[in-house]
């Protein structure tokens, strides 16, 4: 994470993994 910024999908992804 650094030249990638975080879109959106990637964050709902990312936020689903967090709660699982």
């Amino acid at each position: 994470m650094g030249e990638k910024k975080p879109e959106p999908l990637d964050f709902v992804k990312d936020f689903q993994e967090y709660l699982t």
